[in-house]
């Protein structure tokens, strides 16, 4: 469901911020990967084909990922062997966007703070200029899949927001709630995460695992956003919905959009600095939490 026109994604994070419950700041741990720029460099990389300016869309890409989070963490491609999607060549390929591979990627460990609110927003998200494959005489490092794990403390009456340009992906326990996949602009959909929460088994007051994924594909712009705890939908209806451009929030179905509204037509490009929070150095003795 289309927002009204000017209302954008990051008015939802300020209002949501605002009037969501206090809480800990939390980090949210994993791994920066960067894919060599096209053509690639002669003996070091070589250029991966679900990385280029050819590919790049305007709208969102769906089914790109499979809903169950895989064995070891990472998403699963969903197309099946041999099949391809519109932005992507295949499974084998896929597999590279979240594991190491010599001469196709190189990695560092990359940790990302969510405000009070559980919040984190950067339309200039490039955490990896100069360093690893460097910016190969582009103004910035683009090319590039971040992975964070971390928990999220269920309330049972929130919206959950995430945005990008290009590729994100929200699994909580182990299961995709929020599907931004494709090389686009910058898009975004909010999540009724209280009514999907509960018809999922969650329990109000109890952490879950939260995996995010990102990719940065096409090398004109690079964006994330993730609201983890956002307005209380009571609060937010119907009212708070309306202005926010996120009515419609009823029937419940993870990732699919029919508990979801999509910001797309409040989407703007990127290039505004967004706020710090990022950190190079993975926290000590920092631990994957349980599955539930």
């Amino acid at each position: 469901m289309r927002g009204p026109a000017g209302v954008v994604l990051t008015s939802l994070v300020m209002v949501a911020s605002a009037n969501a419950p206090a809480r800990a700041d939390t980090i949210l741990s994993g791994t920066v990967r960067d894919f060599c720029a096209p053509p690639g460099i002669p003996g070091v990389c070589a250029a991966h084909p679900d990385f280029q300016p050819s590919i790049a869309g305007t709208d969102i890409e769906r089914g790109i990922v499979a809903e169950q989070l895989g064995a070891d963490d990472t998403p699963v491609y969903a197309k099946g062997d041999g099949a391809t999607s519109a932005t992507t060549s295949g499974a084998a390929n896929f597999a590279a966007w979240y594991h190491d591979v010599a001469g196709v990627n190189v990695s560092e460990p990359l940790d990302i703070m969510l405000n009070s609110s559980g919040s984190f927003g950067d339309f200039h998200f490039f955490p990896i200029d100069d360093r690893l494959f460097g910016d190969q005489e582009a103004s910035h490092n683009f090319f590039f899949t971040v992975e964070l794990h971390g928990t999220v403390t269920f309330a049972g009456d929130e919206l959950m927001v995430a945005s990008g340009d290009d590729d994100v992906w929200v699994f909580v326990n182990d299961r995709l709630v929020l599907d931004v996949g494709g090389a686009h602009d910058l898009h975004g959909w909010a999540l009724n995460f209280g009514l999907v929460g509960r018809q999922m088994g969650l329990v109000p007051g109890t952490p879950y695992r939260l995996d995010v994924f990102f990719a940065e594909r096409t090398g004109t712009g690079s964006a994330l956003e993730i609201l983890t705890k956002g307005v209380p939908v009571p609060e937010a209806s119907p009212a708070w919905l309306l202005i926010l451009g996120l009515a419609g929030l009823a029937a419940a179905s993870p990732a699919t959009g029919t508990a979801s509204a999509r910001t797309d037509s409040c989407r703007r490009r990127a290039g505004r600095p967004g706020p710090a929070g990022t950190r190079r150095t993975r926290a000590p003795g920092r631990s994957r939490p349980a599955r539930s």
